[in-house]
Protein backbone atom coordinates (compact mmCIF):
# COMPACT_ATOMS: atom_id res chain seq x y z
CA UNK A 1 0.00 0.00 0.00
CA UNK A 2 1.28 3.80 -0.93
CA UNK A 3 1.89 6.24 2.04
CA UNK A 4 -0.63 8.37 1.03
CA UNK A 5 -4.09 7.05 1.94
CA UNK A 6 -5.45 9.53 -0.83
CA UNK A 7 -3.63 8.27 -3.45
CA UNK A 8 -4.54 4.84 -2.82
CA UNK A 9 -8.16 5.61 -2.94
CA UNK A 10 -7.81 7.87 -5.98
CA UNK A 11 -6.16 4.52 -7.67
CA UNK A 12 -9.07 2.70 -6.28
CA UNK A 13 -11.47 4.92 -7.81
CA UNK A 14 -9.79 5.01 -10.87
CA UNK A 15 -9.54 1.20 -11.25
CA UNK A 16 -13.27 0.84 -10.42
CA UNK A 17 -14.60 3.86 -12.83
CA UNK A 18 -12.05 3.90 -16.24
CA UNK A 19 -14.19 6.19 -18.28
CA UNK A 20 -13.79 8.61 -15.51
CA UNK A 21 -12.81 12.27 -16.81
CA UNK A 22 -12.62 15.46 -14.95
CA UNK A 23 -14.92 17.70 -16.32
CA UNK A 24 -13.73 20.82 -17.87
CA UNK A 25 -15.25 22.88 -15.39
CA UNK A 26 -14.33 21.27 -12.13
CA UNK A 27 -11.79 22.90 -10.31
CA UNK A 28 -8.24 21.53 -9.59
CA UNK A 29 -6.87 21.40 -6.14
CA UNK A 30 -3.51 21.10 -5.62
CA UNK A 31 -2.11 18.27 -4.17
CA UNK A 32 -2.25 18.51 -0.31
CA UNK A 33 1.00 16.58 1.65
CA UNK A 34 -1.48 15.07 4.03
CA UNK A 35 0.99 12.79 6.99
CA UNK A 36 -0.15 9.03 7.36
CA UNK A 37 -1.57 9.72 10.49
CA UNK A 38 -3.69 12.58 9.56
CA UNK A 39 -4.90 10.48 6.70
CA UNK A 40 -5.64 7.40 8.93
CA UNK A 41 -7.11 9.82 11.34
CA UNK A 42 -9.76 11.47 8.40
CA UNK A 43 -10.36 7.60 7.26
CA UNK A 44 -11.44 6.61 10.74
CA UNK A 45 -13.34 9.94 11.33
CA UNK A 46 -15.64 9.48 7.91
CA UNK A 47 -16.12 5.65 9.64
CA UNK A 48 -17.23 7.15 12.58
CA UNK A 49 -19.37 8.89 10.56
CA UNK A 50 -20.15 6.60 8.14
CA UNK A 51 -21.37 4.06 11.06
CA UNK A 52 -23.43 6.95 12.79
CA UNK A 53 -25.18 7.66 9.50
CA UNK A 54 -26.11 4.00 9.09
CA UNK A 55 -27.79 4.09 13.00
CA UNK A 56 -29.70 7.12 11.81
CA UNK A 57 -30.64 5.65 8.59
CA UNK A 58 -31.59 1.99 10.64
CA UNK A 59 -33.18 3.98 13.55
CA UNK A 60 -35.22 6.15 10.86
CA UNK A 61 -36.14 2.99 9.03
CA UNK A 62 -37.42 1.52 12.62
CA UNK A 63 -39.10 4.79 13.41
CA UNK A 64 -40.70 4.85 10.05
CA UNK A 65 -42.05 1.00 10.42
CA UNK A 66 -43.24 1.71 14.01
CA UNK A 67 -44.94 4.97 13.20
CA UNK A 68 -46.42 2.93 10.29
CA UNK A 69 -47.73 0.14 12.61
CA UNK A 70 -49.22 2.96 14.84
CA UNK A 71 -50.72 4.10 11.82
CA UNK A 72 -52.36 0.94 10.51
CA UNK A 73 -53.50 -0.21 14.75
CA UNK A 74 -54.66 3.48 14.90
CA UNK A 75 -56.92 2.88 11.08
CA UNK A 76 -58.42 -0.53 12.48
CA UNK A 77 -58.84 0.54 16.03
CA UNK A 78 -61.22 3.94 14.12
CA UNK A 79 -62.41 1.34 11.68
CA UNK A 80 -63.95 -0.61 14.70
CA UNK A 81 -65.00 2.24 16.05
CA UNK A 82 -67.26 3.61 13.90
CA UNK A 83 -68.52 0.01 13.31
CA UNK A 84 -69.45 0.50 16.91
CA UNK A 85 -71.29 3.78 16.87
CA UNK A 86 -73.12 2.55 13.43
CA UNK A 87 -74.33 -0.66 15.26
CA UNK A 88 -75.19 2.00 18.79
CA UNK A 89 -76.72 4.26 16.79
CA UNK A 90 -79.19 1.52 14.59
CA UNK A 91 -80.10 0.15 18.19
CA UNK A 92 -80.98 3.87 19.43
CA UNK A 93 -83.01 4.31 16.79
CA UNK A 94 -84.57 1.11 16.74
CA UNK A 95 -85.50 1.77 20.55
CA UNK A 96 -86.67 5.29 20.05
CA UNK A 97 -89.11 3.36 17.08
CA UNK A 98 -89.99 0.91 19.63
CA UNK A 99 -90.45 4.18 22.30
CA UNK A 100 -92.58 5.91 19.80
CA UNK A 101 -94.78 2.71 18.94
CA UNK A 102 -95.09 2.49 22.92
CA UNK A 103 -96.08 6.22 23.15
CA UNK A 104 -98.65 5.73 20.74
CA UNK A 105 -100.30 2.64 22.12
CA UNK A 106 -100.23 4.00 25.83
CA UNK A 107 -102.04 7.04 23.80
CA UNK A 108 -104.45 4.84 22.57
CA UNK A 109 -105.14 2.91 25.26
CA UNK A 110 -105.56 6.32 27.51
CA UNK A 111 -108.12 7.56 24.96
CA UNK A 112 -109.94 3.44 25.60
CA UNK A 113 -109.51 3.92 29.30
CA UNK A 114 -111.37 7.66 28.62
CA UNK A 115 -114.09 5.91 26.83
CA UNK A 116 -114.78 3.46 28.62
CA UNK A 117 -114.82 5.30 31.81
CA UNK A 118 -117.34 7.16 29.90
CA UNK A 119 -119.17 4.65 28.93
CA UNK A 120 -119.54 3.71 33.01
CA UNK A 121 -120.41 6.82 33.85
CA UNK A 122 -123.34 6.96 31.89
CA UNK A 123 -124.20 3.02 32.30
CA UNK A 124 -123.97 4.04 36.42
CA UNK A 125 -126.37 7.09 35.59
CA UNK A 126 -128.58 5.15 34.37
CA UNK A 127 -128.60 2.50 36.47
CA UNK A 128 -128.90 4.58 39.35
CA UNK A 129 -132.20 6.32 36.89
CA UNK A 130 -133.12 2.50 36.83
CA UNK A 131 -133.31 1.95 40.19
CA UNK A 132 -134.65 5.42 41.26
CA UNK A 133 -137.61 4.38 38.95
CA UNK A 134 -138.08 0.67 40.03
CA UNK A 135 -137.78 2.09 43.69
CA UNK A 136 -141.21 4.27 42.75
CA UNK A 137 -143.16 1.16 41.10
CA UNK A 138 -142.23 -0.48 44.03
CA UNK A 139 -143.64 2.20 45.98
CA UNK A 140 -146.37 2.22 43.77
CA UNK A 141 -147.23 -1.02 43.84
CA UNK A 142 -146.65 -1.10 47.32
CA UNK A 143 -149.84 1.72 47.53
CA UNK A 144 -151.46 -0.46 45.23
CA UNK A 145 -151.48 -3.56 47.16
CA UNK A 146 -152.19 -1.48 50.38
CA UNK A 147 -155.20 0.52 48.52
CA UNK A 148 -156.49 -3.04 46.83
CA UNK A 149 -156.10 -4.47 50.87
CA UNK A 150 -158.42 -1.54 51.91
CA UNK A 151 -160.75 -1.79 48.85
CA UNK A 152 -161.35 -5.63 49.31
CA UNK A 153 -161.80 -4.94 53.44
CA UNK A 154 -164.63 -2.42 52.42
CA UNK A 155 -166.01 -4.98 49.62
CA UNK A 156 -166.05 -7.65 52.93
CA UNK A 157 -167.30 -5.22 54.74
CA UNK A 158 -170.25 -3.89 52.89
CA UNK A 159 -170.90 -8.00 51.50
CA UNK A 160 -170.66 -8.73 54.80
CA UNK A 161 -173.21 -6.25 56.25
CA UNK A 162 -175.53 -6.79 53.15
CA UNK A 163 -175.37 -10.47 53.82
CA UNK A 164 -176.53 -9.67 58.02
CA UNK A 165 -178.96 -7.59 56.66
CA UNK A 166 -180.54 -9.77 53.90
CA UNK A 167 -179.88 -12.39 57.02
CA UNK A 168 -181.92 -10.22 58.92
CA UNK A 169 -184.72 -9.31 56.42
CA UNK A 170 -185.29 -13.25 56.02
CA UNK A 171 -185.17 -13.75 59.78
CA UNK A 172 -188.07 -10.88 60.02
CA UNK A 173 -189.88 -12.28 57.07
CA UNK A 174 -190.06 -15.66 57.96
Amino acid sequence: MADDPSVWLRRHMRDCIPDLKQPANALSLPRASVSTEGAASAIELVQRAAERIERVEARAVDLEARAEALVSAGSEKLELAEHRFDAIDAERRELEAEINEANLRAQEADTALRAAESRMALVEAELSAGEKRAAAAEMRAQEAIAALALVEDAIRTHLLDVDQSTTNQLSLAA
